[in-house]
């Protein structure tokens, strides 16, 4: 029995160390406003009337164009979905 009750004991304590409060100053979020250097570098390059060779060695014609990198990409994915959360927030009110 007090195998039992030392058992339930610990995992209580140790359920009570994992709640802790959520203080945001110790948790730093990611900014979608303030995107990281990845993103910023970009556009790569500017590419007009000229052929570009993708991952499978095909090549593209473009006409006129940016290249841009992955994190650009994500980016521009990530903020296109924070919009779309607060334009539901502001319907909501």
């Amino acid at each position: 029995m007090k195998k039992i009750t030392r058992c339930f004991a610990i995992a209580l304590f140790l359920i009570l160390l994992s709640c802790a409060a959520y203080h945001p100053s110790f948790f730093p979020s990611y900014d979608i406003l303030n995107p990281g250097i990845e993103v910023k570098v970009n556009p790569i390059a500017w590419i007009e009337d000229n052929k570009i060779i993708n991952d499978d060695g095909k090549e593209i014609i473009v006409n006129k164009g940016i290249i841009v990198n992955e994190a650009f990409i994500l980016w521009t994915y990530e903020l296109k979905q924070e919009i779309v959360r607060l334009r539901k927030l502001l319907e909501e009110d």
